[in-house]
């Protein structure tokens, strides 16, 4: 419970500092290195370990991939 908390802390934090929801995270440098910190405190602290966060920023960067995509083509902006 400890860590689950301290988790949504750090993810409520990081949305009131940069005065935007969760889903726009990494929108600029400065919020880039407030998720960085985060996430380098979550894995000191033992709360993530390295390969998860590997995995999970893999499965996401597919999953946008996939809707640029599917965007794009909805558009008709497909770039090639």
């Amino acid at each position: 419970m400890k860590r689950l908390s301290l988790l949504v802390m750090c993810i409520l934090c990081i949305s009131f500092l940069t005065g935007c929801g969760v889903a726009a995270l990494g929108v600029s440098a400065h919020t880039q290195t407030q998720v960085d910190a985060v996430t380098e405190l979550l894995i000191e602290k033992g709360i993530i370990t390295d390969e998860e966060f590997a995995s999970k920023q893999k499965q996401v960067q597919r999953r946008y991939d996939k809707l640029r995509k599917s965007n794009e083509t909805a558009s008709g902006n497909v770039l090639e």
